[in-house]
Order: C-alpha cells, then structure tokens, then sequence
C-alpha cells in the first residue's frame, strides 16, 4: 500500500476513497518491509485514535494494535424480586401445613376470615421456606430480528457447552460445535430476511436512506441526493 508504483496498491487505494473510507496504517506490517496489513474505516466518522505496528516476535506479519474512540452504550439497570420456589421441600412443607393453624380452622369462620387465615399462615410458611430476595440486573432489549427460535437455540448451545466441558469427551465437543454452528446461521438468516424486509417495504428514498444508516451505524442521517430540476437545453 506504500508502494506508488505497485499498479494493483493504488486501484484499491482508488477504490477505498471512491466509497468515502479512509486506510489508517502508515507504516510497515511487515518484516521485510511495506504496508501488508490495513485497517480501513469511513472516512467521516473519526473511530480510530491511533494505529501502531509492531513486531512482536510472530512470524513474517506484525500485529497492528488498534486504539479506537467508541462508547460503550449504557446498561440499564433493574432490581428484581423473587424466590427459590423449586428448593422447597414438599415433604417439609406438607409437614409445616399440617402443624399449621389451618389444621384447626374452624368451618363456620366466615369466608373472608379464612381467606384472610389461609393468606397469613401460607404466606409466613412460604417466607420461611422461600424467602423473598431481590437483585440488580442488566436489562437488555432484544434486537429486532431476534426471535424465539434463536434463544431456544442459544440454550441448547449453553447446556452443550456445559456438558462438553464438564466431560472434556471430543463428541461433547463436536455436539458443542453444531449447537454454535447452527445459531450463527440462525441469526445470519434472519438478520438477512429482517433487514430485506425493511429495505422491500421502503415506500420512498427516506425510509430507505434511514435503513441504510442502521445497517451501517451512522449516527448521523445520510439524506438522499437532491434531484436536479434543470433540463439541459
């Protein structure tokens, strides 16, 4: 790429700047010279501080270490409630039931009065048992083109995961490597067909342009060409 003489260096160079992208490597990436290893971006959004090349020992190619201004988006925070209702021991509940002041209610108390009993006693056996816990959470909101078969998916690749690496078996391994093989391809196929919706239901250039900008991570909105009202005479 530093080589102003190399005929195929300067049409990708041609072709980088054609499409509004910048290269940021400036000096050599390789041990015998030259500019081999590029690190592209578009040339109106500054998302690239530095760029340095060093060698590191590796063979032939350098390692280009990248430093990059990006915000990390904000996490949203919850607090949640909540109880370990499935480590209840249905023996020791029935039991605590049973020596309860349920065992002796007294039928002709009037229905609001045992409801109000049933409500108390359950509700004090259960805070025993299960008591109510509360914890802080990220809240995450779905992608668009996220779907119910892609979290299914990402959970059977997780009990896989575990599996393989609580046996260490390579079938284990194998089995682990489709469950992730099979998710990537679900969410390549339906971010492709979320996305060729959108651009298909776009009824003008606006709609489209904001699409584009999605798909892109442009923060800022890239509007349509202006269309020329003069005739050539």
């Amino acid at each position: 790429m530093d080589d102003s003489a190399d005929r195929d260096a300067n049409k990708l160079k041609a072709l980088i700047s054609s499409f509004g992208l910048e290269q940021h490597v400036k000096q050599s990436t390789h041990r015998s010279g030259h500019i081999l290893d590029i690190v592209i971006t578009r040339a109106d959004e500054p998302l690239v501080s530095s760029v340095i090349a060093e060698d590191r020992g590796f063979p032939d190619h350098f390692p280009v270490f990248i430093k990059t201004v990006l915000d990390k988006p904000q996490a949203r925070k919850k607090t949640v409630s909540y109880r370990s209702i499935k480590r209840i021991d249905p023996v020791a509940l029935k039991t605590a039931i049973s020596h309860s002041h349920l065992a002796d209610i007294n039928s002709d108390l009037p229905l609001e009065k045992q409801v109000c009993l049933y409500d108390s006693v359950l509700g004090a056996i259960l805070n025993e048992m299960a008591p109510l816990k509360t914890k802080t959470i990220t809240s995450r909101t779905d992608a668009e083109w996220y779907n119910e078969q892609i979290r299914e998916a990402k959970q059977g690749r997780r009990r896989a995961e575990r599996r393989w690496r609580g046996s260490q078996l390579q079938v284990d391994k194998e089995i682990f490597i489709e469950h992730h093989h099979k998710v990537n391809k679900l969410i390549d196929v339906s971010k492709r067909d979320h996305y060729r919706n959108l651009i298909t239901s776009c009824s003008d250039s606006k709609q489209l342009f904001r699409v584009l900008n999605q798909l892109l991570g442009r923060k800022r909105e890239a509007q349509p060409p202006e269309k020329n009202s003069s005739r050539a005479g």
